[in-house]
Order: structure tokens, then C-alpha cells, then sequence
């Protein structure tokens, strides 16, 4: 997945050094050989060698952007988003044109549980993804922030986009399930609270009941028979180039 990338990190890393007085001549061997192994331990799963040597990447070439990008996807494949958020924002930092950054950026942040500052950057981004897999991943990341907040537009708005840009798609038609009965669980207080014993309170309960066991019984036969698939997926950076 990194090897174009790597390949560009070899031809640009003379040219970062310059940029830093004093840089010994041999950083731009010790650079190419990290990212090697760094790339190697990747693709053999070795997720915490890939951020070690990632990590002494960023240390020799500091001004190189893609570094630190390439440090935050080790960090994020390995289950660790909230040690990828600072990375993501210093790559942004060093180059604000990293769309990478700014879609994972928002998928860590609300991975990581930080779902008030996820869900304008996952809105705003999601719908400018080229990525398949990765729009997938950042809009249901947001859908499930918005319902971890309780808001009630926007896990709709999510909804709509996820259904709009993948109508077939099993695992995203199994979503809405949960979203309405949740919100509707949620609206259901609004009128049991101030008339708890009124004609249409009483209603709700029974029906929403009802309703709920019904439906999610459904839903729970079909997924069943449908093959989940893993949405995590790593930033695909061999589009990304270093300039």
C-alpha cells in the first residue's frame, strides 16, 4: 500500500535534508532503509516495529509531511487512533493540502471517543472522498457520533449519505434499523413525561414496544445471513506524493 509512497520519500529526502543545516550526508540512506523496514513490518502485520521505525523517520526529516503522515496510518491500522490524532494535525501543519490527513484526522478523533470535534470535520470531508472504503468508514463514524451525543438531525443527515452512496450495500441498509428505533426510544419521553397516562402515551409504549422486538428480529434474521465485512481500512497513501 506504501510502496509508491516509500519510492517518493527516497527521491525527496535529499532534498528535505538541505532544508535543515547540519544534516550529516548520510541521513538520506538511513531514511530510505527506515521506511523500508518500516513498509516491511507493515505488510507482515508488525504494527509496532512499523511505528518505531516510523517514528525515527519523522525524527530525520522533520519538514517532511508524509512522514508523519505515513506514522499516523501505523498508528491507526494498529487499533490506535487516539495516538494518530496528533500526528494527523501536525502533517496538516506542515501541509494543509494533505487530504489524507483531514479524512483520518476526523475518523481517529471519533474512534478515539472525541466525537464533538469528529463530527463537523467527518461531515464536511465525508462527502469529497474518493475512497470507497474510506467514505464509508468516516460517515459511519459520524453516524455513530451523532448518536453517542443524542443529536437528532444529524445521525439522519449520515444516514442519507451513507444510503445515497451505497443503496446495496448490506451493512449500511442494516444501520437505519437501530438508528430510528433509537431516536424514536429517545422521543418517546417527550410525551410520556408531561402526560405519562394520556391516550397517546400509552399508545407509544405499547406500540413502540412492539414495534422495536419486531423489526429488530427481522433485521437481526437478515444480518445473519449477510457476511460483515471489516470497514477499518488503513489511508491509502500511494496517491499521496511529496513536493
Amino acid at each position: 500500500m506504501l510502496a509508491a509512497l516509500i519510492a517518493a520519500y527516497e527521491n525527496a529526502a535529499p532534498a528535505a535534508q538541505k532544508s535543515s543545516p547540519g544534516s550529516p550526508p548520510s541521513q538520506s540512506a538511513e531514511a530510505s532503509e527506515l521506511a523500508r523496514q518500516a513498509q516491511n513490518a507493515l505488510n507482515r502485520g508488525e504494527s509496532e516495529n512499523a511505528v518505531r521505525d516510523y517514528d525515527r523517520l519523522v525524527k530525520i526529516a522533520p519538514a517532511v509531511a508524509e512522514y508523519r503522515l505515513n506514522l499516523c496510518s501505523a498508528y491507526y491500522t494498529s487499533d490506535r487512533p487516539s495516538d494518530a490524532v496528533p500526528w494527523f494535525r501536525q502533517a496538516l501543519k506542515l501541509k494543509p493540502a494533505l487530504a489524507l490527513a483531514r479524512h483520518y484526522l476526523g475518523a481517529s478523533l471519533a474512534e478515539s471517543g472525541r466525537c464533538e470535534e469528529a463530527i463537523p470535520l467527518l461531515f464536511k470531508e465525508g462527502p469529497h472522498i474518493a475512497d470507497s472504503h474510506l467514505k464509508r468508514t468516516v460517515q459511519a463514524d459520524g453516524l455513530k457520533c451523532a448518536m453517542a451525543l443524542d443529536q437528532e438531525d444529524r445521525p439522519l443527515d449520515f444516514i442519507r449519505l451513507l444510503q445515497r452512496q451505497f443503496p446495496k450495500d448490506p451493512e449500511v441498509l442494516y444501520l437505519p434499523v437501530h438508528v430510528y428505533s433509537d431516536l424514536s426510544t429517545g422521543a418517546s419521553p417527550r410525551l410520556l413525561v408531561p402526560a405519562p397516562s394520556s391516550p397517546n402515551g400509552i399508545r407509544i409504549v405499547w406500540l413502540d414496544e412492539r414495534a422495536r422486538r419486531r423489526v429488530l428480529e427481522v433485521a437481526e434474521s437478515s444480518h445473519r445471513h449477510t457476511p460483515v465485512r471489516n470497514t477499518r481500512v488503513g489511508p491509502d497513501l500511494t496517491k499521496a506524493q511529496v513536493r
